[in-house]
């Protein structure tokens, strides 16, 4: 499960063209926007349709698949 929160002052939309389940509809102030995030290995470039050129209101989320994750449960 992914949260986004919107902290700020104003409104954000976040969209990825990526992964389509991190889209939102308009976050106003004190909005969240919950979701659960599809399976992987994936990356999903996310940022805020209100603002797109803003890198503080942008970024990239690596989803692993199940069994790159048992490989770092079992690394020491």
């Amino acid at each position: 499960m992914l949260a986004f929160v919107n902290a700020d002052a104003r409104p954000h939309q976040i969209y990825s063209n990526d992964c389509a389940e991190l889209s939102s509809t308009l976050l106003n102030p004190g909005d969240t926007y919950s979701v659960a995030v599809g399976a992987g290995p994936k990356v999903c470039h996310f940022q805020d349709l209100l603002a797109p050129l803003s890198t503080g209101y942008s970024g990239i989320l690596q989803v692993h698949d199940q069994q790159e994750e048992r490989r770092w449960e079992t690394e020491d």
